[in-house]
């Protein structure tokens, strides 16, 4: 009893049976790993997941794309349609194509642009005319020694299709206006007010149907001149992206089944804007315009032409106007 109480105190022993536990925790344990065959087959297996996934997030991104450029698209060409109507509204004699033809080398000469839409219209002008007391023109700088007025104005939307990749816009084609003003007259309606410095007022030309040869309003305007224009004269661009398709596909929506509607061009070269107007009255135009959106998303000499197949990315816009006002020969 005595002889194993003194084995078991023996301080020699347990410091070897400390030593001993210290070395059997400093050898390396064995840790599980993964096979060369092993990683290969997870990779595999990672990419057949992976990839159909991106695959369906590049699908979404590419059709969240076309769809916006469908959606300013269509955006823009109700916004065109609204800004024409209200010019429309203005207009006191539309020209058909017959009177198109007959004043187009009076038109402002604009590199690949087919006029379709010419007007005249009265435009009000603020604080122009000197009021009757003899005060001087030049005193029209100040609102209170002036009256209102307004002037004859030409207005004119070409169609422009040119060189995809030679012009600085964006798409094939496009919508441009331009207008061109009568001078305000003196209180008698006769001597044009000048040296007013006031760019509303600058006259591009003269307008007096009195002048003009012919019987009738028609012939008058139709022989109007315009004289000449400024060398820096440009139109100003109101859309761009129109559908530069020059076949008839698809059909142009035709002008109503009437001999008094005129197409404006008289062609099929313009299907992505043209209109039709009233030749009895003069007063009311339909106008048709047709936009292409995946010119927002191809290079400039890839835009893709109409297709049936693709029909949704060439939204289109309509309106009818009249105008409010009329012309007579004594004007």
């Amino acid at each position: 009893m005595s002889g194993s109480q003194t084995r078991d105190n023996n301080p020699m022993g347990i410091l070897k049976l400390l030593l001993i536990a210290q070395r059997s925790s400093k050898q390396p344990s064995q840790v599980a790993g993964f096979t060369l065959i092993e990683l290969l087959v997870g990779l595999i297996i990672a990419a057949l997941v992976i990839t159909p996934l991106l695959g369906f997030m590049i699908n979404i991104l590419q059709t969240d794309r076309r769809e916006q450029a469908k959606a300013n698209s269509e955006q823009e060409l109700q916004i065109a349609a609204e800004y024409i109507t209200r010019d429309l509204d203005q207009a006191v004699y539309i020209y058909d194509a017959d009177g198109v033809d007959a004043i187009k080398g009076e038109l402002l000469d604009v590199a690949d642009g087919e006029p379709i839409l010419v007007f005249w219209k009265r435009k009000f002008v603020p604080d122009s005319v000197p009021i009757p007391s003899g005060t001087n023109g030049t005193t029209c700088n100040n609102p209170n020694n002036c009256n209102d007025g307004f002037v004859f104005s030409l207005v004119t939307y070409y169609l422009i299709a040119d060189n995809c990749v030679a012009n600085n816009w964006s798409g094939c084609a496009r919508v441009g206006r331009f207008e061109l003003q009568d001078c305000v007259r003196d209180v008698d309606g006769g001597n044009c007010i000048t040296g007013l410095g006031r760019a509303d007022m600058t006259p591009g030309f003269q307008f007096d149907l009195r002048t003009l040869p012919g019987q009738t309003l028609t012939q008058r305007l139709n022989n109007w001149t315009s004289g000449t224009f400024d060398a820096n004269a440009s139109p100003n661009i109101l859309l761009d992206y129109i559908d530069h398709t020059t076949a008839a596909v698809p059909a142009a929506p035709a002008c109503p089944n009437d001999p008094r509607w005129q197409l404006v061009p008289d062609t099929d070269a313009a299907n992505g804007f043209y209109a039709c107007v009233d030749s009895t009255s003069n007063q009311t135009a339909q106008v048709f315009l047709r936009g292409n959106a995946l010119g927002r998303l191809n290079p400039k000499d890839k835009i893709p032409v109409y297709d049936d197949k693709i029909s949704t990315f060439f939204p289109s816009a309509q309106l009818q106007a009249t105008g409010s006002g009329r012309l007579s020969i004594n004007n």
